[in-house]
């Protein structure tokens, strides 16, 4: 039988920055690493604690940048590259949004100067671009060569794999002139212009990821007198989760969308555990 040798006071306040590093806070690192002590030689959460406080050399630096451990600034940063790529400009409410939906930390407007500063050179924040028609064909294919550029430096460093890259496509049901239903026409109503007609009777939202592999489908049906217009379909083809919202246009709203996200997020987790 092999007996573990008792642990000292560095190698105990070390097993704390550890978990700290990974993303815990110091509460909770301190239990972790009660709980992970040998037997023989048991150690409190609070013991734990008088243990790390002996060591301060191991501290993180106490300022407001040490809000988020380097892994969980990382997390942040792949997101926020998806605007960067595209010049997208992401707001500072934007990005305090994503550190409390993702970790449940509330950081200042300062903070998040501080840190886009820290991220200069890959968070690229610029005025978005629009590419409508009025502008020149040379013009749109320096734009689309630039965003290669980029997103080609940054696979250099970060890498994804297929199954957590994932797209979502809106398909619209409507009914013509005719009376005819139509899918997915080139004439069909946009959803995000401001006065929809009212001639959408159902919109998909269809959530795949680069694998080819449908993950979720949401559906918004257009509701008269609180009824929906179209029923319900029994059964899907494939094996994936299905969601059913209704409003008056037949069109996701903000909300509604916003909802639909959640949903897929939440299938996604399930589905990947190791990939969020």
């Amino acid at each position: 039988m092999t007996t573990r040798k008792k642990p000292t006071s560095l190698e105990i306040a070390q097993q704390v920055r550890v978990r700290i590093d990974e993303g815990y806070k110091r509460a909770g690192a301190f239990t972790l690493v009660s709980n992970e002590q040998p037997r023989n030689f048991p150690k409190s959460p609070k013991s734990v604690q008088h243990h790390w406080e002996r060591h301060p050399d191991l501290h993180p630096p106490e300022h407001g940048n040490s809000l988020l451990s380097a892994y969980q600034e990382t997390c942040l940063v792949i997101a926020l590259m998806a605007f960067a790529l595209i010049n997208l400009p992401a707001p500072s409410e934007t990005v305090r949004k994503f550190v409390w939906i993702a970790y449940q930390i509330a950081v200042s407007a300062r903070w998040v100067s501080s840190f886009v500063k820290r991220h200069a050179d890959i968070l690229r924040f610029r005025k978005p671009k629009q590419l409508t028609s009025a502008r020149s064909g040379d013009d749109q294919i320096t734009d689309v060569e630039n965003f290669c550029n980029s997103y080609e430096a940054f696979t250099d460093t970060h890498y994804f794999p297929a199954e957590a890259i994932c797209n979502y496509d809106e398909t619209v049901y409507f009914v013509d002139t005719k009376d005819d239903l139509v899918v997915d026409s080139v004439v069909r109503d946009r959803s995000n212009v401001l006065r929809p007609r009212n001639t959408a009777i159902c919109t998909s939202l269809v959530f795949v990821n680069a694998k080819g592999e449908t993950l979720y489908v949401a559906y918004c049906l257009r509701i008269r007198d609180g009824v929906a217009e179209v029923p319900v379909p029994d059964h899907e083809k494939g094996d994936y989760h299905r969601s059913f919202f209704y409003s008056k246009t037949g069109y996701f709203s903000q909300e509604l969308f916003a909802q639909a996200v959640v949903q897929f997020r939440t299938v996604f987790r399930a589905r990947h555990p190791g990939l969020h």
